[in-house]
């Protein structure tokens, strides 16, 4: 497949919440449906010892809140993957496959506009998930600004990733231009 090319070629991929799902059933594992209704709001997620080692992962917390909006999970692991996180009610929260492949079940892209279009276009999923509007707005205002500082972090990582080996290794200052 594409994907199998992908790793083997060691091209950097990047799969965050259904783009994790997909990963992880194209790469041979299973996604299944979360019990007990969707995964809304802001959830802890803890690190698993590989996931403190991680250095994709680096200065980010072993417990940290982040942003969930999902109904599927991934249920196993691709063969030759790594735990990374967990959540209480979501046991695969972020997970690695190979040196360049990268899954998060959590949504570390979205912004307080996000969250208000998605409550506008799924009410019934709030509902399903034990939630009001007025509930998960406030947890937008209580922890957004510390998860978009994560995120930023873990973007940061990713960045690093994606940027190509050679001019990681000759440094990125000596490529830019005052």
């Amino acid at each position: 497949s594409i994907l199998a090319d992908a790793m083997e070629r060691q091209i950097p991929v990047i799969g965050l919440c259904l783009g994790c799902q997909l990963l992880a059933r194209a790469l041979g594992g299973t996604v299944e449906k979360i019990d007990g209704g969707p995964e809304i709001g802001w959830h802890e997620v803890t690190m698993t010892p590989a996931g403190r080692e991680e250095i994709m992962l680096r200065g980010i917390g072993w417990k940290t809140l982040q942003p969930q909006w999902h109904h599927w999970q991934v249920g196993t692991l691709p063969a030759g993957s790594t735990l990374l996180a967990s959540s209480q009610r979501c046991t695969v929260q972020a997970w690695k496959v190979g040196m360049r492949g990268y899954a998060f079940q959590f949504h570390p892209e979205i912004l307080p506009g996000t969250v208000a279009r998605w409550i506008q276009q799924a009410p019934d999923h709030l509902k399903m998930a034990g939630l009001t509007s007025e509930q998960l707005l406030a947890q937008v205002s209580d922890h957004y600004a510390t998860s978009a500082r994560i995120a930023d972090r873990l973007f940061q990582s990713i960045s690093l990733l994606l940027l190509p080996q050679e001019r990681r290794q000759t440094g990125v200052t000596s490529q830019l231009h005052h």
